[in-house]
């Protein structure tokens, strides 16, 4: 049986969305690690770790569309909304006005999804085929004669006359002509 080679059209969003699931998937079990093991979780930890949850959730599903479909758009609709969601903790952090080793983490969290969406925007060029001039018409099928070497002791002919395409305007008649005593000869008559 042969195998068909399935060319990947966007090799740069297939990256980013597996490095995406892998990191979703690390980020839930951070975050549900974080809500099971620790007793001293204040308000703060508590919503970001399921605003974690609720990311890592989200980038698995953004990654598996962005491998599954075919439609670039909704990629890029996911991308968008998967970016607006990580900035939530990061808005939130700012308006609490907590200093930045706290909400780095939440910077942090909005790398992937930058990827994500720059990933999906960006679209791989074709190579196009360079268009080729449009030979001339040849104006005749008279198959040309072989060059043949000529030989160094023979002198080169002379130019062959152009075959003429017009005729030839009628001959100008001649300027009279001087007798020997200095007087012109009267004109000729009939012809």
């Amino acid at each position: 049986m042969e195998k068909k080679k399935v060319k990947r059209r966007y090799p740069f969003l297939s990256i980013v969305c597996w490095a995406y699931i892998a990191v979703a998937v690390l980020m839930i079990i951070l975050a549900v690690y974080g809500l099971v093991n620790n007793e001293k979780l204040g308000a703060g930890g508590v919503t970001g770790a399921v605003l974690a949850c609720i990311n890592g959730l989200l980038g698995i599903a953004a990654g598996l569309t962005g491998l599954i479909s075919k439609d670039r758009k909704r990629v890029r609709l996911f991308g968008l909304i998967v970016l607006l969601v990580s900035a939530v903790p990061l808005v939130i952090n700012l308006l609490s006005h907590d200093t930045f080793g706290v909400y780095w983490k939440s910077i942090a969290e909005m790398i992937l999804p930058l990827f994500y969406l720059v990933a999906a925007l960006f679209r791989r060029r074709e190579k196009k085929a360079m268009p080729v001039p449009a030979a001339e018409p040849k104006q005749a099928s008279q198959p040309k004669p072989a060059a043949q070497p000529k030989p160094a002791s023979q002198p080169k002919p002379a130019a062959e006359p152009k075959p003429a395409a017009e005729p030839e305007p009628a001959a100008e008649p001649k300027p009279a002509q001087e007798t020997t005593d200095g007087e012109t000869p009267p004109p000729a008559s009939g012809t």
